[in-house]
């Protein structure tokens, strides 16, 4: 993966209340890796709320907004943030929830998780995908 998009969807994945479900859908409907179709949901959860939980979206971070907004201008998914130190903290967090697994996660974090059922759901849905793929 380019390193402009690879920093465009780690800043994009540091806003937990919609990349998610947003790549988990993309990576299903589209059985593997697509940069445009994981950019046109995640605009769609700026814009319209898109799999948000609140049904709009909130608490975006200047660099995400800033990465979206580069994305709709120039229609580049390739097109990243200039900002190398929030890629290198999506990256670390995404290799440490890859190693310890969902069972590091305190029971009260996931209690309080909304959408869980339907997280759950597309992490087997990726899970079954990637080892037993049709």
């Amino acid at each position: 993966m380019p390193t402009s998009l690879r920093t465009n969807l780690s800043a994009i994945s540091q806003s937990p209340k919609q990349s998610p479900s947003c790549l988990a859908h993309s990576l299903l409907h589209k059985k593997g890796f697509d940069p445009v179709d994981q950019m046109n949901r995640y605009c769609n959860w700026q814009y319209h709320g898109y799999l948000s939980s609140a049904g709009e979206c909130f608490d975006i971070g200047a660099t995400v907004a800033s990465a979206l907004n580069r994305y709709i201008q120039t229609k580049d998914s390739f097109a990243g943030s200039d900002n190398p130190a929030y890629t290198t903290a999506a990256i670390v967090g995404q290799l440490a929830g890859a190693y310890y697994g969902v069972s590091a996660i305190p029971h009260t974090w996931l209690s309080q998780l909304s959408m869980r059922a339907e997280i759950e759901e597309l992490a087997l849905g990726l899970f079954s995908h990637r080892y037993h793929p049709a």
